[in-house]
């Protein structure tokens, strides 16, 4: 009211309120020189902004109270009804507490067999890791010595008998070769020629043939 009161006597002092009664009725409101200028309180706009801090931390306060009185009904209160007075009361209140620490556990759960199976598990898992590291390394070393028959077998691919099958399938393609082949005389009265094939000779017979090539050679 003091500020009010100050601004009304500023106002005053300034002429920007009219204090002319004269010629009232000709005059519109929105031409008097002296119209009133409103402005908001100050001290109205800061207790707004409190009243509206003070709401929020009241509703939150509110809430943790509700929180506390859930908690205070669930563990607090059952403990009201007994009377911790005798020895014997307190076997009662560590019933309950030792039932509160279980919940809802099924016995199954701790059970000492349980446990038991899985300490030998671990045990028996345990000692297998030593029996498996060296199984590993052999593991390790059969793969290696394939990958090595493997590269050899590139290698002797390759250089050895794409060269013979090569040869081989030149000579059988040859017709020029085959006649000659048939007009050679035959050793001894007996015909050690190799038999002219009657029909085309594909890749099983070919490889077949390799192979005899190469142990009559070794035996040789």
């Amino acid at each position: 009211a003091r500020v009010i009161k100050e601004e009304i006597i500023r106002d005053l002092t300034e002429k920007k309120i009219s204090t002319s009664w004269y010629d009232n009725r000709n005059n519109n409101i929105e031409t008097i020189s002296g119209k009133v200028v409103t402005v908001p309180n100050p001290l109205n706009i800061t207790n707004l902004k409190n009243i509206d801090i003070y709401t929020k931390k009241l509703k939150n306060l509110r809430k943790q109270k509700a929180e506390w009185h859930k908690v205070y009904k669930q563990a607090i209160r059952p403990l009201e009804t007994m009377k911790i007075s005798l020895s014997d009361d307190k076997k009662q209140l560590n019933k309950y507490i030792k039932e509160e620490r279980v919940g809802n556990i099924q016995p199954d759960a701790i059970d000492n067999s349980m446990v038991e199976t899985i300490e030998a598990n671990h045990t028996e898992v345990k000692s297998n890791i030593t029996k498996l590291e060296p199984e590993v390394d052999k593991l390790y070393f059969t793969a290696f010595q394939l990958n090595r028959a493997s590269d050899l077998l590139k290698s002797v691919e390759q250089q050895q008998l794409n060269k013979k099958v090569s040869q081989y399938l030149q000579g059988y393609s040859n017709k020029s070769k085959v006649e000659a082949y048939k007009s050679l005389p035959s050793s001894s009265g007996s015909n050690n020629r190799w038999s002219i094939p009657s029909k085309n000779v594909d890749t099983k017979d070919l490889l077949r043939a390799i192979c005899r090539l190469e142990t009559q050679n070794k035996s040789s």
